[in-house]
């Protein structure tokens, strides 16, 4: 079986879901206060150092909705070396600046160390449905521990789920960016760079697609220098559908030259949706692309509209290879 290549160094990513189905139900009522009869105990974590390194923790929303069923997390482990998780695991809320403990009906289905494999991401899934009660509005932290480590991510819960488009994914808006925003800008910022001298970041194009197979919410920002020597600036926006298992692309634009905005007097944003990562064949050459055709190749009409991943440099081998794959699955899923 093809192997899948990772983001940090070219080394190997399991892209496959990891799912830790909580089948024991977090207890828990409207709010921990004392008129539930419930006791939220302190966590043993208040002060503790979550520093460590070598393992990324971030779950898949800023904030959850009421009417959300799972929260997710992902784990990344950045090194080539293993990292047991070994059976603690809190969901604890924060109430006036102490963190609680929510109470465990069962221990089934939580139990065992999870070992993360090097260079290896995964999604891990908190089942919400099986809590007594709403969970109240407020800020909350996953926690997890691995070789004494200790790792946490933070969420909200709040009236809505977090706006894919509104999230910066460690990125400027792009209506903050100077005017003068250039190559070197982006190198520093973690994008895609495609410049005179270099193609700069190239990890971030297979981090990117790693997180779309976990189905969670990921973007993409290129920075390209155009043929007139103008930077061109591209968000490519994944914001999947939990309940329905699908998604969607978004590319947006920024465009120097045709600005009408406060802040940067040369930006102009222009969008288009997709449906799929795909594959194309662009003079004999298979190439990532979004389209709206599971393989672009095989079944798009020709002038159908395609935006590449990585306008004129050849992909990733591996990256094309993971994308033959998952295009191979979904065919063969839609028979």
């Amino acid at each position: 079986m093809m192997t899948k290549r990772g983001c940090f160094e070219g080394k190997t990513i399991g892209a496959l879901i990891v799912l830790f189905l909580f089948c024991g139900a977090l207890w828990g009522c409207a709010a921990p206060h004392e008129d539930t009869g419930i006791d939220w105990p302190e966590s043993p974590y208040q002060n503790e150092d979550f520093s460590a390194s070598g393992v990324l923790m971030e779950t898949a929303y800023e904030a959850y909705g009421p009417d959300d069923k799972v929260v997710s997390y992902i784990l990344i482990n950045t090194t080539a070396i293993p990292v047991v998780f070994d059976d603690d695991f809190s969901l604890e809320y924060s109430e006036d600046g102490v963190w609680l403990t929510a109470p465990v009906i069962s221990d089934e289905g939580q139990k065992g160390t999870y070992t993360l494999q090097g260079h290896e991401m995964c999604r891990i899934n908190i089942l919400l449905s099986l809590l007594d009660a709403d969970l109240p509005e407020g800020q909350y932290r996953i926690v997890r521990k691995a070789g004494g480590a200790l790792y946490k991510a933070e969420f909200r819960i709040a009236d809505k789920r977090s706006d894919v488009r509104e999230m910066d994914f460690g990125y400027e808006p792009l209506s903050s960016l100077p005017v003068n925003y250039d190559g070197i800008d982006a190198q520093k910022d973690g994008c895609y760079t495609i410049v005179e001298d270099g193609v700069f970041n190239r990890d971030a194009v297979q981090f990117f697609t790693d997180r779309v197979y976990l189905d969670i919410p990921a973007k993409l920002r290129t920075v390209m220098l155009t043929d007139e020597g103008d930077v061109l600036v591209r968000d490519i926006i994944f914001d999947p559908d939990p309940e329905e298992g699908t998604g969607r692309f978004l590319v947006v634009f920024m465009i120097p030259e045709n600005s009408n905005t406060a802040q940067n007097p040369g930006l102009s944003l222009t969008e288009h949706p997709y449906d799929y990562l795909s594959i194309a064949v662009i003079d004999d050459r298979s190439k990532a692309c979004l389209s709206d055709y599971v393989s672009y190749a095989d079944e798009a009409p020709e002038g159908a509209p395609l935006e590449l991943l990585s306008p004129g440099v050849p992909d990733n081998i591996d990256l094309i290879a993971t994308l033959e794959l998952r295009t191979e699955e979904l065919m063969y899923n839609r028979r």
